[in-house]
């Protein structure tokens, strides 16, 4: 009998830049892509992920491999050259031993629930997408007819600044 790879999953994110911050997250009021949220609740943790998947707030490379979002952060300047000492680095490992090392890590994604979170996302991001916000988006309709996009966006993001972490935890100038 032999031993079948699982369906492909999400690949988690394994670096970031150090500079400049990069945000790391979605709009406020909007949910995550239904591949990502249930992975990112696995490999950040419960609290993490309902606090930025709550708030809708950006995190910066250092937080999000506090939160274990990422494996490490790189100076942009040498994200390239790390990625590739990386890649040098795996391309030693037999190929039959790479397969079956992502079949087990993927196979234990699976016994956390991983299969069943991301087609129940599924489901509930259609309902998302169908569902009529109303009263409680108006004014953002509001803004974007009258003033574009930009005005949509200030309308949107505004109430939240500053964030904690990103490129939006300073007021504007």
């Amino acid at each position: 009998m032999a031993l079948l790879p699982p369906p492909p999953l999400p690949p988690p994110p394994s670096a970031g830049s150090s500079s400049p911050p990069q945000p790391i997250s979605t709009a406020p009021a909007r949910p995550a892509p239904a591949a990502l949220a249930p992975l990112f609740a696995i490999l950040c943790g419960w609290k993490n992920a309902h606090r930025y998947a709550l708030t809708g707030d950006h995190f910066d490379a250092a937080e999000a491999l506090r939160i274990g979002a990422i494996n490490e952060v790189v100076p942009h300047d040498h994200l390239m050259e790390r990625a590739r000492e990386l890649a040098l680095r795996l391309a030693k490992v037999p190929a039959e031993s790479v397969r079956l090392n992502k079949a087990i890590t993927t196979y234990g994604l699976e016994a956390m629930g991983l299969r069943s979170a991301l087609n129940m996302n599924g489901v509930i991001s259609a309902i998302v997408e169908a569902e009529n916000d109303g009263p409680d988006t108006e004014h953002l309709d509001k803004a974007q007819a009258e003033g574009g996009f930009g005005a949509f966006l200030k309308a949107r993001d505004d109430p939240f600044r500053p964030e904690p972490f990103g490129p939006r935890s300073q007021p504007r100038g």
